[in-house]
């Protein structure tokens, strides 16, 4: 992604004036660059869309034939989009947009709408009120790749110190410059936390009615794992992120030293450390597209940073159980996309997988023939 002159992370826009019919709205062809990873060759896909003034309230829209179709006629008459509005589309990644809405007197629309029946613990609300500052002064702030400046805007990673609701009600609120950035406060997410002795535990998130982003369903499996205690302190560092979930490495800091000697309890890894991924890895999951065309997009900047540029050759693809599957990589150089052909029926049906699950794909070996390993998350 490109950054400023400031080194601020740049997203892409684009905007289309609101003329009729208002069923359907094409995308730019010119943007199309940004979603290679994200649709099928046909155009086809599904996207989320939030307001700029609502940031909790969002709609999922249809993309067919690279335009929003099915949902969009929802979103118009929601926001009272009119003949001759200006609609700014910010693209967030994963198939998210921030929308920003002008009206005829070329200044943004006020939206006033109703919060979500959500219960928040009373707990979280302490925490968003007492905490606040504490927790969002531990997000480390680091420069993007190839970026020298020194004040960009990227959080890489956040400090929790455990409190006794932490342990006792199983949840962690998460700051929200972290989750705002990385797209937590729109989308369903996963976490996927791991240790220092590499186990991983798979966490939902739950979004509170006041916007907070939370730790919930499997904390407590890492809490007793890792025999947390109040005063603990659990830093969190951004590992991966894919459209569903993210990958936090997790470095416990004990109340009584300086940092937490991992415990020796092989029983509390819901995953093997051996399955955990050692070589360059990413997340992604799984879109009907693939399934209909036999193929799955590799990220460009995974594909770049690890040679795969330029390539056309035969790989192996090999999942926990040992099984393996002969796949194609293909760089598309006029699509300007990397992909894996391969049965992704047949991957999907023997791995027992639905449209929407998370998954790593581990490159194990690049000589010769490379091998591909799969985790299913």
């Amino acid at each position: 992604m490109e950054t400023t002159s400031n080194g601020r992370w740049k997203k892409p826009l684009f905007f289309k004036p609101m003329l009729p019919p208002f069923h359907q709205l094409s995308i730019p062809r010119a943007f199309l660059k940004h979603l290679v990873d994200e649709l099928s060759e046909e155009g086809d896909g599904e996207a989320t869309l939030r307001n700029n003034r609502c940031d909790w309230k969002f709609w999922h829209v249809k993309i067919k034939g690279f335009c929003f179709t099915e949902g969009w006629a929802d979103f118009v008459a929601d926001n009272d989009i009119r003949i001759g509005y200006f609609v700014v589309f910010s693209y967030e990644g994963a198939m998210v947009f921030n929308v920003r809405i002008f009206n005829l007197c070329a200044c943004e629309k006020e939206y006033s709408y109703p919060q979500p029946l959500v219960a928040i613990p009373m707990e979280a609300q302490k925490q968003e009120n007492n905490d606040r500052e504490e927790t969002e002064e531990e997000i480390k702030i680091t420069p993007p790749r190839g970026c020298n400046r020194p004040k960009a805007t990227k959080p890489c990673s956040f400090k929790i110190l455990m409190r006794h609701y932490n342990l006792r009600k199983d949840f962690v609120a998460i700051p929200m410059v972290f989750a705002r950035y990385y797209g937590l406060t729109i989308n369903i997410f996963k976490a996927i936390l791991r240790d220092e002795k590499m186990r991983m535990w798979s966490v939902n998130l739950d979004r509170c009615r006041n916007g907070r982003v939370i730790l919930l369903d499997g904390w407590h499996e890492f809490v007793s794992a890792n025999q947390l205690k109040e005063g603990d302190s659990c830093l969190f560092k951004l590992n991966n992120s894919g459209a569903n979930a993210i990958v936090l490495d997790v470095t416990v800091f004990s109340s009584s030293s300086k940092r937490r000697v991992p415990v020796k309890n092989n029983e509390q890894a819901e995953i093997k450390p051996s399955a955990v991924p050692r070589n360059p890895s990413f997340v992604t999951s799984l879109k009907p597209f693939n399934l209909k065309e036999s193929r799955l997009n590799v990220p460009m900047n995974f594909a770049r940073l690890n040679g795969l540029m330029g390539k056309q050759y035969g790989m192996i693809l090999t999942d926990r159980k040992g099984r393996s599957w002969k796949v194609q990589l293909k760089h598309r150089k006029r699509k300007g996309t990397v992909s894996i052909y391969g049965d992704w029926v047949d991957i999907s049906a023997a791995n027992v997988l639905k449209d929407g699950d998370t998954f790593i794909l581990e490159l194990v070996q690049r000589e010769k023939m490379p091998v591909m390993g799969f985790r299913l998350l």
